[in-house]
This record gives structure tokens, sequence and C-alpha cells, in this order.
């Protein structure tokens, strides 16, 4: 190597000295060529995957013992986060579990780095949030630790939402009411929250035909100004409540309600598909609930392209649920070839944790009815 770095820029590269100015690019490469390596960006990639590899390392400790959370913590905010993280930080979740580390679950969102950048890791913190959801479903002491510490976590960390109660709605189980009621409590100030909470409640007690427990519910949402609020998906559990209450209570009111769902443009409000499907799927969950499956099958052929679906991880989770919903109402309908080709495309695997409760029994009765024909 015949290229020379001056001590002045080592100084800099170490941070000895300091300096606004950045190293130049021909610095930093006459560095990695002095580790042995072609240019800085082969440096970084090799310094990365030793901290894999040290991670890995961390791995096979844990499974030995009861490895310190603090340590992994510590060995996490130096690594560069990407997928292979996120996968070897779920094989931590699944040991921690087996192993009852309360520390751990009790400073789970303490792992910040995996959780800062929801912008391009939205899916990865999605499916972590799943795991720990179900992890509580089936271990009580881990439903104790996330009713104390699982909430209020946009104040307590530097989080662009308090994603753990907003993002996997999950109201069927009692540790998940008495989290959100936590949640609640702390934030009703908070007109989106205020909502979020009334619309949740209200249609998990219309689900199991608690309707003293409903009405509770809907008084508070009536009093809410929902112009106020930006937040589509809200709007759309508004829509679907009233529609749950005009069931009940006033059928009369039906036929305007759906009228102006029908005049939602959806293809205008949701330019993103993604977004869209999203948006339907939840005003179709109450439509099906009430039994109104030609608006389904209209809303599906209107807005729903037949090509160039291109959708997120998340949205094309969605997609599958919605095709659930628009098969059976296809079936309900009298349109069974369409139901039984449209049901060919479903995945039975790629479902977002939120809404299998209600499409999986679907599905079910689905497969039932149409291997019949």
């Amino acid at each position: 190597m015949n290229n020379k770095v001056s001590s002045d820029t080592l100084r800099r590269l170490f941070n000895v000295v300091k300096n606004d100015t950045t190293l130049s690019i021909n610095s930093l490469n006459y560095c990695a060529e002095f580790c042995g390596h072609s240019d800085w960006g082969k440096f970084i990639e090799y310094y990365n995957q030793v901290a894999i590899d040290e991670f890995k390392y961390l791995l096979l400790k844990s499974l030995e013992s009861d490895l310190e959370t603090s340590l992994i913590i510590k060995k996490i905010e130096s690594l560069k986060v990407n997928k292979e993280v996120y996968d070897l930080f779920i094989q931590i979740i699944l040991i921690k579990a087996l192993q009852k580390d309360e520390t751990f679950f009790q400073n789970f969102f303490e792992f910040e780095t995996l959780f800062v950048d929801i912008e391009n890791n939205r899916y990865s913190v999605y499916f972590i949030l799943q795991l720990l959801t179900t992890l509580c479903i089936k271990n009580e002491w881990i439903q104790k630790i996330a009713c104390k510490y699982y909430y209020n976590l946009d104040k307590t960390y530097a989080f662009e939402n308090d994603f753990f109660v907003e993002w996997v709605v999950t109201p069927q189980f009692e540790f998940y009411r008495t989290l959100l009621n936590q949640y609640y409590k702390l934030k009703k100030d908070n007109l989106s929250t205020h909502a979020f909470y009334h619309l949740i409640l209200a249609s998990y007690y219309a689900n199991i035909n608690d309707w003293k427990s409903f009405d509770s519910h809907y008084k508070d949402i009536q009093k809410i100004n929902f112009s106020e609020i930006d937040a589509n998906i809200l709007l759309m559990r508004k829509k679907g409540v009233s529609l749950l209450y005009a069931k009940k209570y006033q059928p009369v009111l039906i036929e305007q309600l759906i009228n102006d769902i029908k005049s939602i443009k959806f293809d205008l409000e949701y330019t993103d598909i993604s977004d869209r499907i999203t948006s339907l799927l939840i005003i179709c969950l109450y439509l099906h609930q009430c039994k109104e499956y030609e608006i389904i099958t209209h809303l599906a052929q209107k807005y729903i392209p037949t090509y160039n679906l291109l959708f997120t991880q998340w949205g094309e989770q969605n997609w599958n649920h919605f095709k659930i919903l628009q098969t059976d109402s296809l079936l309900k309908t009298n349109q069974l070839e369409k139901a039984k080709d449209l049901f060919k495309s479903i995945s039975n695997t790629n479902y977002d944790f939120n809404f299998s409760p209600i499409t999986d029994t679907i599905y079910k009765n689905l497969e039932k009815e149409l291997n019949k024909s």
C-alpha cells in the first residue's frame, strides 16, 4: 500500500479531535486498505458481519444460561438494524419466554434501536408485536407484565406511536382490555385516543351481544367531533359502529348509512392501494357483521383493481382478509363460480393477527361450503 494517511486524519477518524468536516471517501478507503479491505464499503460490510456473529454467539450463550438483559441491549445498540438482527431478536424472545425471564419482558421496549425507525422496519416491528401478543395470550405471567409496562410507550421512549396497544387490537382477550383501560386513563384527553378506546370496546361488546356495555361506549362516541381527528381508519370504525347501532335499535337508518359509505371516494381518499384495502377491510368487517353482502361486492368491484395490485407486506395481509369477506359475500349473493375462483387465491397463512379471529371462522366455513359444491 503506497497511500498515506496523516496523523490528523486518524485523530479525526477516532474522534480524538473535533472537526466539523467529514473525512473524504479517499481517506476512508485508504484506512480500509490498511486494514486489509478493498474499500471503505467492504470494511463496513465486514464490521457489520462481525457484530452479527457476536450477536449469534449471545444467542447461544442465552441458551446455556440466563443472559443478562442489559448485555443484550448493549449488543443490539451496537448493531446496524436489519432483517437478520430482527430474526435473531425473535429467537432471543422465544428463549427468554421459555426461561420465564421476567426482567427481559419488563424491559422489552428498552431495545429502543429496534423500534425507533418504523418507516423502514414497520413489518418487522409489527411481527414482533404479534409474537409478543401471542406470548401474552399463552402466558399469564407475561400478561401481568404487559398490563404494567406495555402502554404509554411514545412518552416513556422516543417512539412514534403507543404501538403495542394501537397496532395489535385484540379486545377479545381480557389482558388487552385491562391494558386498553390503563392506556385510556393516561391519555383520555387526547381526542384520537378517546375515539379509539370507545370504538374498539363498542365493537367488541356488539360482537358478544353485550348491548348494555355497547350503549355506554356508543353514547361517548356520539359526543366526539370526528372532523377534528386526522385518522381515516377511526372514521371507518365510527361508520361501522353506527351501522351496528342502527341494526340493533334503528333499522330504518341502515339505508342512509349504507349510502353514506357508498359515497366515499376510496380511490381518491386512499391513493395508496395498501391504505385503501385496509380502510375497505375495516368497514367491510362491519358490513359483513350486518349481513350487507351486496355492498361488500359493490365496494370490491368499484375500488379494487383487477391488475397491478402492488401492496406493502401489511397491505398484502389485509388484502388476504378482504378476499375472505369478498368470497363469502359472493357466495351469499349467489355468485358461486366467482366465489370459487376468488377462494383459490386466498392464502391460509398470510394473516394479520388483528383480524384472524373473525376471518378464520369465515374461511373454515367457506372451505366446507365450496368443497360441497
